[in-house]
């Protein structure tokens, strides 16, 4: 029982940590919510796997101890096999809509990544058909193996690729197969060393696993420039930073075609990346003359309204916003930068490159997340510049439609407000697509922000012009005077912005020198909608989602409605694709394929597994009920809680480490714990309190987020982690009784039904994680909370079904 218990721990933490690996590899060579591939890739195979023993049963029930080990085996190879396999396939997601190889490429894409979930899902499910008398202490380790693989996942990460930590997770992997070797002769162990070192030497020396990049990334274009250089590369649990050269490089966003250069003209630049796109100029220049062009970008407006001002930067990466601030005589910036290796590159080795910016007296940087700076920080600003850092290619593609943003929020907004002094602004810039969508919904959230601290006229605090490619809006704590009116007006005829919205403008001022559809433009008649009282009408009948984001709901990138896609279909022909959000499509094609694979995969067990309890099909189907809403629920509340707590925490990776892992490992000792709880007929009633806790504490929990997260934020970044554990700690300890007690009497009453519901819980699962980020993105977390609390509900009702001798439909 102990090396059976090891091999479980062990190969649970290579399942999580190859995940966690898998996703970040995912996110460099594609975008970061393509992860859901991974996410149901996973939970698909741990649900075949429960498919495979229930047809399987009898011969694995004689043979169950092999197939562990077996199975550990199959985990090892796969795991970098099915990652260099997947690599070699021309998958391009943006492509997905519109070309239908692509979806045979995803297909594939699923099929070769597969294999190694399905083995890991195999061990553990074998396990636990072999020990069936021992499934709380087995799904426990299973749970608590979990945790720690997220953890070490996470920490492997800082300085290493993704396919190191592939790698890595295989050898876990091994270490797992040699412990379900252990007492089964000699001949296993010598067969798993042998298999081990043949595929470290394969993928670790002799094939090293590639990390492809998509050609629609900004990497990909600076690569196919002739004097290219790549400077540097870092790798961390927040992605892959490159530090890229070229003379071709000139990355001056919003930048007026008036703009004529002169002596000093424009400043050498180098580029920094995020995950092989969003771009970050790096200036190299010996004084701040030579960023005289950065007063012709539109995010200078912001400057000429306030004199020597106090700024903080949002997003400083390569430090072109902390020179501009600088150029336009700041006196002082205070410079946010989330990813420490960014400031480390700049602050050490290629400081010069950067003109030495971060190390300037007069220039403070801190590495912390914007959002979770203004929520902590009490010191006020005269300017704050959030900074435009995605790639507009990508933005354009729609790729960002599933991003997650909290800065970007009403909340967001109306925290940067606070945190100005009298008179000063925040400035934000954002490029323009075609249809109008990003500029516009930036406008209404702002109004939005400005409408919760009870400004009464809102326009009368905004200004925003255009230039070809970009849009800036500035936002005052008080009204514009005429004088700073007469100040915007002249900066944008200098340099021909268009102005989009000015207090008490006309109609004829508007769409002069880029000019758009209809007299006024789009923008300008946006505009009057939002600030002239009919901001709801105006959403509703627009063609894309332009509401405000919310803390709820924050996701800024995503404009898709459903009932446009007729209208854009008869309007555009053949070409409507290009101008819907390809990131939202392609998720819900995505939860179509894997919501029909799964019905189909769970009807065949449920024809095979039916046979053998004939005469009681209504506890077959009350089983994959019980099962099923245990891995929506579970799954649901899970990402829910991931969102509401990661604003409290700050960094978003450290954010879900915490969080995934406490679910894991509470959830561990109470599926322990429910060993000595659930004895004897007491099974149904210890599951119905459980449920019944999570409940009552999520509700509670939900409710101290949202009264008492200021009094949190003021707490260190170590106790705050205490705390939200403790927070968790009693919800996911009594969510661990709820799956191996509920298998339990399963067994009890039919052995078949326990690898029926270890697959029916596994495609609950499945498409719990793609049809939760569907859920998230059309309704909120909190109402995601809500099913998830409303699936356990379901449960406690099935489960004294489940307990009763007979039960009929």
């Amino acid at each position: 029982m102990v090396s059976l218990s090891i091999t479980v721990v062990l190969i649970s933490a290579a399942v999580l940590g190859l995940e966690l690996a898998l996703m970040r590899a995912l996110s460099v060579s594609m975008w970061h919510h393509f992860g859901y591939l991974i996410i149901s890739a996973a939970l698909l195979g741990f649900g075949l796997s429960g498919v495979a023993i229930s047809i399987g049963e009898k011969f694995f029930r004689r043979h169950w101890q092999t197939g562990v080990w077996l199975s550990g085996l199959g985990f090892a190879i796969a795991a970098p096999l099915g990652y260099y396999v997947a690599s070699m396939i021309p998958l391009n997601v943006l492509e997905l809509i519109w070309d239908p190889r692509q979806k045979w490429y995803l297909g594939l894409y699923y099929l070769a990544l597969l294999p190694s979930f399905l083995c890991g899902g195999g061990c553990v499910g074998l396990a636990l058909l072999g020990r069936s008398e021992r499934a709380w202490s087995l799904y426990g380790l299973n749970l608590l193996g979990s945790g720690l693989g997220a953890v070490a996942g996470v920490g492997l990460m800082y300085g290493q690729s993704p396919t190191e930590v592939i790698m890595e997770m295989c050898l876990l992997g091994f270490a797992a197969a040699l412990a379900g070797a252990a007492g089964r002769g000699m001949g296993r162990v010598v067969v798993t060393f042998l298999i081990g070192v043949v595929t470290i030497t394969v993928f670790g020396l002799w094939r090293p696993l590639p990390m492809p990049i998509s050609a629609y990334k900004q990497l990909s274009f600076y690569q196919g420039l002739k004097d290219f250089e790549l400077l540097a590369t870092r790798y961390s649990p927040l992605g892959r930073v490159d530090l890229v050269r070229s003379g071709a490089i000139r990355h001056f966003p919003g930048l007026s075609l008036n703009f004529r250069e002169g002596p000093a003209g424009k400043p050498r630049q180098a580029g920094l990346t995020w995950d092989a796109d969003g771009v970050s100029a790096v200036n190299r220049f010996e004084k701040l003359e030579e960023l005289a062009c950065y007063n012709w970008m539109s995010s200078a407006l912001v400057y000429q309204l306030v004199d020597g001002p106090r700024v903080l930067v949002v997003g400083a990466g390569g430090g072109s916003d902390v020179g501009q601030a600088l150029y336009e005589g700041a006196s002082e910036v205070v410079a946010l930068e989330m990813n420490g290796q960014v400031i480390e590159l700049l602050t050490g080795e290629f400081a010069e490159l950067a003109g030495g910016i971060y190390g300037r007296e007069d220039v403070r940087v801190v590495k912390a997340e914007g959002r979770h700076f203004l929520e902590r920080t009490w010191e006020q600003f005269d300017v704050i510049q959030m900074a435009l850092l995605e790639s507009q290619r990508s933005g354009a593609a729609g790729v960002y439609a599933l991003n997650e943003s909290q800065l970007y929020t009403v909340e967001g907004i109306e925290r940067a407000l606070s945190r100005l002094r009298a008179g000063g602004a925040l400035s934000l810039t954002r490029w323009l697509k075609s249809p109008p969508r990003d500029a516009i919904k930036m406008l209404a959230t702002v109004a939005a922000a400005l409408e919760r601290q009870g400004v009464s006229e809102p326009g009368e605090q905004v200004v925003m012009i255009r230039s070809i490619l970009t849009a800036t809006i500035v936002v005052k704590n008080e009204p514009f005077s005429e004088e700073e009116k007469g100040k915007v007006r002249q900066f944008a005829g200098q340099r021909h912005f268009d102005l989009v919205h000015v207090p008490g403008m006309k109609a004829s001022e508007a769409n002069r020198y880029h000019k758009l559809s209809n007299p006024e433009g789009p923008y300008y008649a946006a505009a009057q909608e939002i600030f002239g009282g009919r901001a709801e009408e105006f959403f509703e009948r627009y063609a894309y989602d332009v509401r405000p984001a919310t803390d709820d709901r924050p996701y800024f990138y995503n404009f898709f409605r459903w009932r446009s896609v007729g209208q854009m279909r008869q309007t555009l022909g053949e070409n409507w694709l290009s101008f819907a959000e390809s990131g939202y499509l392609i998720l819900a094609v995505g939860l179509v394929q894997v919501v029909v694979l799964s019905v189909l995969l769970l009807i065949v067990p449920a024809v095979l597994v039916g046979r053998r309890v004939r005469g009681e099909r209504g506890r077959l189907w009350c089983t994959a009920g019980y099962f099923l809403a245990l891995g929506l629920g579970y799954i649901f509340i899970e990402m829910g809680f991931i969102h509401k707590l990661s604003l409290l925490l700050g960094n978003p990776i450290w954010a879900v480490a915490v969080v995934v892992a406490s679910f894991l490992c509470f959830s561990g000792v109470g599926s322990m714990a429910a060993g000595r709880l659930s004895r004897g007929r007491r099974g149904a009633a210890v599951v119905s309190w459980a449920i019944l806790g999570i409940v009552c504490w999520a509700i509670g929990l939900a409710g101290i987020l949202q009264v008492g997260s200021g009094w949190l934020m003021g707490l260190s970044n170590w106790v705050r982690t205490v705390v939200i554990v403790a927070m968790i700690g009693p919800m996911a300890f009594c969510m661990g009784f709820c799956f191996p007690t509920g298998l339990r009497m399963a067994s009890k009453s039919s052995g078949s039904l326990v690898p029926w519901a270890w697959a029916v819980n596994g495609f609950g699962s499945v498409t719990g994680a793609v049809g939760g980020t569907v859920l998230a993105v059309s309704i909120g977390f909190t109402w995601l909370i809500v099913i998830a609390l409303g699936m356990y509900v379901v449960a406690s009702f099935l489960i004294g079904r489940l307990g009763k001798s007979k039960i009929k439909l």
